[in-house]
């Protein structure tokens, strides 16, 4: 059955919504598959685990949880795509959502922007002009990119299978540091403790 058939006996707004996530899921699958590819990896897992055995260079990390954000937000969508189709409302959020949410709600003096939601990350610029790029598929893995103002890159990583969290320093050099208040027991206490730490908008 060709789309245009699928759709067309439908109310006008259904059939976009339903398009529009057909769309996003397709395009947020491509997107996995292409982060994946240089990696000959089947998923994210995948990617992790051999960056943790030690095959793959840490940067890997990144992608890895690239990958893992792109998993959870497709697999949001295509919870989101099934409801619709068979006429249910469904309650579903990604963990980028509940992170969209939480700094609208929690941290909008500081955001005033909001996050910029990307396929696989948030960005945020802060009212000091520190500039963020959150990645967070669960609490066990997670990268957090940033940049304050007049300073230099500065970059966190975890991922599954260690208790290590690790930075990258301005060399590009990895270190291990203390997990501190980022072992978290949820999803916006962790992100409030990543953007807190990475220095004070009121200082």
């Amino acid at each position: 059955m060709a789309r245009s058939d699928f759709f067309r006996n439908m109310p006008p707004e259904l059939a976009e919504g339903m398009e529009a996530l057909s769309r996003l899921q397709y395009e947020l699958r491509e997107t996995q598959k292409q982060v994946l590819a240089p990696y000959d990896a089947a998923n994210a897992a995948d990617v992790a685990r051999r960056i943790v055995d030690g095959v793959l260079p840490r940067d890997a990390g990144f992608d890895a949880v690239k990958a893992a954000v792109l998993e959870n937000e497709h697999a949001v969508v295509r919870s989101r795509l099934g409801a619709a189709i068979e006429g249910r409302t469904v309650d579903s959020a990604s963990t980028h959502d509940r992170i969209v949410e939480h700094i609208d709600a929690h941290q909008s003096k500081d955001f005033p922007g909001g996050a910029v939601r990307r396929y696989d990350a948030l960005e945020l610029l802060r009212i000091d002009g520190a500039a963020f790029v959150l990645r967070i598929a669960d609490l066990g893995m997670w990268a957090i990119e940033w940049q304050l103002e007049g300073g230099s890159p500065q970059a966190l990583l975890r991922l599954p299978g260690e208790n290590t969290i690790w930075q990258r320093d301005n060399d590009g050099k990895w270190f291990p540091v203390p997990s501190g208040q980022t072992d978290a027991n949820d999803i916006e206490t962790l992100v409030d403790a990543l953007l807190r730490e990475r220095g004070d908008a009121s200082a």
